[in-house]
């Protein structure tokens, strides 16, 4: 079983019952660093006996070393120098833009790349469509996470680090206005609790702590959550001292978050908090941030709308210790009926309507799943999840929601990513590498609507998650085999 890479530390909602690798990137805002940006030294995927190395169905998007992610406006970014420098492509083709060519760290915000030239504090490089050209915000950026606002206008970053703090900054990402300090005295060198920047409509919310020494309980690392405007910058609101998980609303104007005691909280921004309910385990916030829905470590699974908060329905009273997924139509949740295994991560699997009370529906009980990749299909019609779990692959199943038949999709099974419809990929015959995002695979599309299956390609990088194109219509893969000139980032239509 593999656990979750955890871009943020505090973790808002993770995907799928059992332990999972990621969150697949479908535009939200994510990191990444590298020591050494070069090709890799391991072993070749097997390939078919007589069969050469084979960029498959894509055609080149990138000559790169490693694909880093898709920004939300379909630019492939990736490392191309022998120690990093980072460059970007259209995702239909055309000529790349080198953003730093000494990068070795990066941050993805919607449509915006960010580099910095150090892995503790250095100059920090944005880049955008709109931009055109990199442009340099910072020479003294703590490394590894940078923001920007839904419409890609604001930034908000680290700035004047030393002395092991640094305050955050919020600016126009284009450069036009004047820079505001909305933050004072962060921690920047405290990697269990590092500065955490991320936008929702015109709002920035911040987790931080100001001591290199974390304060925790238990164990769990507690951090400051504030907030700030972007259009009307100001000294960030803290909206508590004492948080483990946080999320928004697409709008950015509601938010709930998790304080060390398992206490939920409700608030819109620039109100007081709500105490919601007490030993919650996983929440989530509806995209409208019309309603709020989660478990408790006792097994319920409960809902309330948040223009009536105090009003809490109880689905389903017993058999919900977590809630692992929902529905794109989010009228549907994964949830599992046992605490993961303390060795293996792994736990049960069942489906719960989100729109009635009633009992889950059990899909695995054997104390065997996982989850590497969404639990739902795109259309929502579709419940997708693992079984048999073993040295980091899984079976992977589809069940037609409400009442279908399981159907197997394919064994041996690395991850997945939803495309359109009721499209997916997947990636099987992993072959593990010198890292723990450094093995190969083989990358098919399958159409649930015919239970056909494609090979895409043999021996693709097999990193934490399938990055695809803003429509989901194209799979985006990194092959490093064969010659030098077949190296590179790569995009195939989606069969």
């Amino acid at each position: 079983m593999r656990t979750l890479i955890a871009v943020f530390p505090l973790a808002a909602f993770a995907v799928g019952c059992g332990g999972s690798k990621n969150n697949n990137n479908t535009g939200a805002d994510m990191a990444s660093a590298v020591t050494d940006g070069g090709a890799s030294t391991d072993m070749p995927f097997q390939l078919d006996q007589g069969t050469p190395a084979d960029p498959g169905k894509g055609a080149l998007v990138l000559p790169a070393l490693q694909l880093v992610a898709v920004t939300s406006d379909d630019y492939v970014v990736g490392f191309t120098g022998t120690k990093g420098g980072l460059s970007v492509a259209p995702l239909a083709g055309g000529t790349p833009t080198v953003v730093d060519a000494a990068s070795v760290s990066v941050a993805i915000s919607g449509k915006a790349v960010f580099s910095w030239n150090a892995s503790v504090v250095g100059t920090l490089t944005a880049w955008s469509a709109a931009l055109g050209t990199p442009r340099v915000l910072s020479t003294t950026s703590t490394t590894g996470n940078a923001g920007t606002t839904t419409d890609g206008v604001y930034v908000a970053y680290p700035d004047n680090a030393a002395n092991g703090l640094t305050d955050v900054v919020v600016a126009k990402l284009d450069g036009t206005g004047t820079k505001t300090t909305i933050l004072t005295g962060a921690a920047g060198k405290n990697s269990a609790c590092p500065v955490s920047i991320s936008g929702a409509g015109t709002n920035f919310f911040i987790t931080y702590c100001t001591s290199e020494t974390s304060p925790d309980m238990g164990g769990t690392v507690v951090a400051t959550l504030a907030y700030a405007s972007a259009t009307a910058p100001a000294l960030a609101t803290t909206i508590s001292a004492g948080v483990t998980g946080f999320s928004t609303d697409e709008a950015g104007d509601k938010v709930w978050f998790v304080d060390a005691n398992d206490t939920l909280f409700y608030d819109t921004v620039g109100g007081v908090p709500m105490q919601v309910d007490t030993g919650v385990s996983r929440v989530y916030l509806s995209t409208n941030g019309g309603k709020l829905t989660w478990t408790t470590k006792a097994g319920a699974l409960k809902q309330a709308s948040t223009s009536a908060i105090a009003t809490v329905t109880t689905l389903s009273a017993t058999g919900a210790v977590e809630l692992d997924g929902i529905s794109p139509d989010e009228k549907w949740g994964m949830v599992s009926d046992v605490a993961p295994d303390a060795t293996t991560a792994n736990s049960n699997c069942l489906l719960a309507s989100l729109t009635a009370a009633g009992a889950p529906t059990s899909l695995v009980s054997d104390k065997s799943s996982a989850f590497y990749g969404p639990s739902f299909t795109d259309d929502s019609a579709t419940a997708l999840f693992y079984d048999a779990d073993a040295n980091s692959v899984a079976t992977l199943h589809s069940r037609a929601i409400p009442t279908g038949t399981a159907k197997t999709i394919a064994t041996g099974v690395w991850n997945h990513n939803t495309a359109a419809g009721t499209k997916l990929v997947y990636m099987d015959g992993y072959v593990a590498g010198s890292t723990a995002t450094n093995g190969k695979a083989n990358l098919s599309s399958y159409d649930l609507s015919t239970g056909t299956a494609t090979l895409v390609v043999k021996g693709a990088q097999a990193g934490n998650s399938i990055a695809l194109s803003k429509d989901k219509t194209k799979v985006v893969y990194d092959f490093q085999q064969g010659t030098a000139a077949q190296h590179g980032v790569y995009a195939a239509t989606i069969q």
